[in-house]
């Protein structure tokens, strides 16, 4: 692969999810979700209270509440 060809697979800014950007739908839900499975896996409670201050922001963003997964 040529070094000025860009790799179709990025990751997500918002929640660092690697993204096939030509083939996978990827929304703000998406990331929450992915979040909150991390979260829910997470035992260090420094890194759980970061995930669910980044969660926290999700929510506001999109006008919800709560920590439960969304069906996408």
């Amino acid at each position: 692969m040529s070094p000025l060809q860009q790799s179709p697979i990025r990751a997500c800014p918002t929640c660092g999810k690697m993204v096939h950007i030509q083939e996978e739908r990827h929304t703000l839900f998406h990331c929450r979700n992915f979040l909150l499975k991390q979260l829910y896996q997470e035992i260090n409670p420094t890194k759980r209270q970061k995930l669910s201050e980044k969660v926290d922001i999700l929510n506001a963003r999109l006008s919800l509440k709560g920590q439960n997964l969304l069906d996408t």
